[in-house]
């Protein structure tokens, strides 16, 4: 966008030099209003798009952040992957300022250290909007449900004495 504005206005005073009459010069201008509504009118378009679906906005949902807090409250030393954007995550750090980042994970794929996860419906939507699965979580322990949010654990193995 830096490069393009000084190149196309010079294009535009480069056209409107040659003497070509008046008719030439109305159709450049109304050219450029048409232009210049188009761009506008697209960057309302996106700017008021919906901000669950497509932006990466940073808000949250009461039922997020209840599932959130819970999961905090509940586990000491787990690892919660909150999913791939930074919502949940920039919400629980801001909430509990001496939480360790360290203990939120966030990124497409959780990873082996993830002892938790959040799933939300709005991140489930988000995840069939990009053509994506979501990770599984299954075969998981379901340890919340809020109706909109749910708290999974992973199953962790149990060692049996051996005699």
């Amino acid at each position: 966008m830096i490069l393009a504005v000084p190149l196309v206005s010079s294009a535009v005073m480069d056209i409107w030099r040659k003497p070509w009459g008046r008719v030439y010069h109305t159709v450049v201008l109304i050219g450029l209003a048409l232009a210049g509504t188009f761009f506008t009118g697209s960057g309302l378009l996106k700017l008021t798009n919906e901000p669950i679906l497509s932006n990466n906005w940073v808000f949250t949902l009461n039922s997020e952040r209840a599932a959130g807090t819970w999961a905090i409250e509940h586990a000491e030393h787990n690892v919660i992957w909150t999913g791939p954007e930074w919502r949940l995550t920039l919400y629980l750090l801001m909430a509990m300022p001496k939480l360790e980042p360290t203990r939120l994970q966030n990124a497409v794929t959780p990873g082996e250290s993830a002892d938790q996860f959040i799933v939300s419906r709005i991140e489930e939507v988000k995840w069939r909007r990009w053509h994506l699965a979501m990770p599984r979580v299954d075969q998981h322990m379901l340890m919340y449900d809020n109706g909109a949010v749910r708290v999974y654990q992973k199953r962790m193995g149990i060692a049996l004495p051996t005699s």
